[in-house]
């Protein structure tokens, strides 16, 4: 019978919110510590920008933050493998190259269906005149 020492009080605390605590500072130090994270963030602030001065409906919004959604957990996925993998090996390794870019290319297909859900949303006639009589 194996020894479950090391696992005794962690019900309690999950209990009480630490899980939470926990998934907050994981995305806090992926923002703060990974460039694409900042930059996925930015994005989230100017669609949504976008999408308040556009007035989206609904369904529009929906698909915005599903968007949302798929490229930020992406990432956070990418983020997480990425440092597993330096942490088994410095080393050249094939097998963790074709790791690492396999993750990658899960953050790069997601952004690049939020940029088409985008596209969809905003190609609306009164949603660009709206946002154009913003800057313009």
């Amino acid at each position: 019978m194996s020894d479950n020492s090391h696992l005794k009080g962690m019900v309690a605390p999950m209990r009480k919110g630490l899980g939470f605590r926990h998934a907050i500072r994981g995305f806090i130090v992926a923002v703060g510590q990974e460039l694409n994270m900042k930059v996925h963030v930015f994005a989230v602030v100017v669609v949504t920008m976008a999408g308040i001065l556009g007035s989206l409906e609904r369904w529009a919004w929906a698909a915005v933050i599903i968007s949302y959604a798929l490229v930020i957990v992406s990432e956070l996925f990418n983020t997480a493998i990425e440092r597993i993998c330096d942490k088994i090996t410095n080393e050249i390794c094939p097998t963790i190259k074709d790791i690492k870019d396999i993750a990658a290319s899960a953050v790069f297909f997601s952004a690049l269906i939020s940029v088409g859900v985008a596209a969809l949303v905003f190609a609306r006639h009164e949603v660009w005149e709206q946002w154009m009589r913003f800057f313009v």
